[in-house]
């Protein structure tokens, strides 16, 4: 049985109590799978299985945290304001080169 939490769905498996046939489930049919559940299986010699539940877990959804966004701005502040610093230091060294060779 396939849960998405709106509907379930059965599925039964052809062979699924045969040794020799693949045990295989294609769940390319499906999407939004939240749980799997396994039930009344018995095998060939007559023992009974336990009941299994699989909970899928969803796929996580990353949000930014406004800290790592403030921090992004101020490095990139700092790194501006670096940059022209250095362009001013340098302009006003050439600056001074040109007025003591004339």
């Amino acid at each position: 049985m396939f849960q998405n939490g709106l509907f379930s769905v059965t599925v039964n498996i052809l062979g699924f109590n045969d040794f020799f046939v693949p045990n295989l489930v294609d769940l390319t049919g499906f999407s939004n799978v939240s749980s799997i559940r396994i039930y009344n299986v018995t095998d060939p010699a007559g023992l009974g299985w336990d009941n299994f539940q699989f909970d899928v877990a969803t796929n996580p959804v990353s949000t930014p945290e406004p800290t790592s966004t403030l921090s992004l701005l101020a490095l990139g502040t700092l790194g501006t304001a670096s940059t022209l610093k250095r362009k001013l230091k340098s302009s006003k060294l050439t600056e001074k080169e040109t007025t003591k060779v004339s």
